[in-house]
């Protein structure tokens, strides 16, 4: 009877594992693609600065509409990061 139960225990170990280490992937995935930036202009519109892939892209969002790219941001040159507090630049 002990037998059973070691085995059902391991499998449940194994799926809680699986689980664990799925939730790390999206959590990975999220931070590549995502906004650095969100902001507000009032009524449901907002700019999100959004880096894909190592692009910079301004998105415009809106209650009106999906959102739209308005156009892609040039590389911040590195005292630009070091003055926005984000420490050394992208890719060092």
């Amino acid at each position: 009877m002990l037998e059973g139960l070691d085995e059902r225990l391991a499998i449940v170990v194994v799926g809680l594992g699986l689980t664990l280490v799925l939730l790390l992937l999206v959590r990975v995935t999220r931070r590549r693609v995502g906004p650095q930036k969100l902001i507000h202009l009032g009524s449901g519109h907002r700019l999100h600065v959004v880096e894909v892939e190592g692009r910079r892209l301004l998105v415009g969002t809106g209650p009106s509409g999906p959102p739209q790219l308005l156009t892609e941001l040039a590389e911040l040159p590195p005292w630009a990061h070091a003055e926005l507090g984000e420490g050394a630049a992208r890719g060092s």
